[in-house]
């Protein structure tokens, strides 16, 4: 790897740095909660690469075929990336008790996500987990631009989640939207991967795009149903 690749590994910490930053002007106080998502974040990418590694017994690191590629992405890196997330969020937050409004499920989420951003990136870059092989072989300079905004993806489907998750917490019994949250964030984690690995600019742009736009709306939507609370 260059020192292109190695910079990249600062992308995500430097986006961590910016947000305590950010929430201790606001003087945010569960900070407690949010070492325990960051570190906890860092850990779930272990199911991801254990994933993979079964996958890797069962096709003997063949993933050549629409079906196989489809599967891999959306089971292997998106679907268990997202629920094991999830399930970090619960351990970390017992109860959800942290969360009393949908902003604190979506600060939450976005270190959340990048806590576990830290740890994929590194893996992506040395090719563990990640799209195909044969991707980084014949792609490499979609693979440089992923490791780059795989972070910034992060904060989408760091934000879809805890929006969800916050909004659950309205309810007696929440479990529409705690699966609401596991399968936007998954959707939208499988779209970010599969952009790139059709390697097409134009659903990349749009891809960003939406993501931007997506962002905007559910934090704003947060932020109204917040105010209505207080």
């Amino acid at each position: 790897m260059n020192t292109t690749i190695y910079i990249s590994f600062a992308v995500a910490p430097f986006l961590i740095l910016i947000g305590v930053i950010v929430l201790n002007s606001a003087r945010f106080k569960d900070w407690g909660g949010i070492r325990n998502v960051l570190i906890l974040g860092f850990i779930s990418v272990v199911f991801v690469v254990l994933a993979k590694y079964l996958l890797d017994l069962r096709w003997g690191g063949n993933y050549h075929g629409l079906k196989r590629t489809l599967f891999y992405i959306v089971i292997a890196l998106a679907f268990t990336a997202e629920l094991f997330k999830y399930i970090a969020l619960r351990v970390a937050l017992p109860k959800f008790t942290a969360i009393k409004n949908p902003v604190d499920g979506i600060i939450f989420g976005i270190f959340l996500g990048l806590g576990y951003a830290t740890a994929a990136n590194i893996l992506i870059a040395y090719k563990i987990i990640g799209i195909t092989p044969s991707f980084y072989e014949n792609f490499k300079e979609y693979f440089y631009i992923l490791v780059y905004v795989y972070p910034f993806a992060n904060i989408v489907f760091g934000v879809t989640m805890g929006y969800f998750v916050g909004s659950g917490r309205f309810r007696k019994n929440p479990i529409l939207e705690n699966l609401t949250a596991i399968a936007g964030a998954t959707v939208f984690h499988s779209l970010f991967y599969f952009s790139f690995f059709t390697h097409d600019n134009v659903l990349i742009s749009i891809t960003s795009l939406g993501f931007i736009l997506l962002v905007a709306i559910l934090i704003s939507q947060a932020i109204k149903i917040t105010r209505r609370m207080e």
